[in-house]
């Protein structure tokens, strides 16, 4: 487990229930796992309005991985720190 990412570069965590059934699960600060699961207060609970879910939930988990980007990008929009990527883009 290391630092929050400065940069924006959280990822959901991937989680499978015993049928195989995959979700991307966000976690709440003071999470015990990987910090790029983690994120901070303001964009956990965006997210978690956009789940409809209460934003003192343990975790809030989206059906695809690309669902899960897409709520932490509209959450970070509406805090107002969406302006950074969300990875690094590539260079050439």
């Amino acid at each position: 487990m290391g630092s929050t990412p400065s940069d924006g570069g959280w990822s959901p965590m991937r989680l499978t229930d015993q049928a195989g059934l995959t979700a991307y699960a966000w976690f709440p600060p003071g999470t015990v796992t990987d910090s790029e699961h983690v994120l901070p207060q303001d964009v956990y609970a965006g997210v978690c309005r956009l789940a409809g879910v209460s934003e003192q939930s343990p975790w809030v988990a989206f059906r695809g991985r690309a669902v899960a980007l897409e709520a932490l990008a509209a959450a970070r929009l509406a805090v107002g720190t969406g302006t950074a990527p969300l990875r690094p883009l590539p260079t050439r």
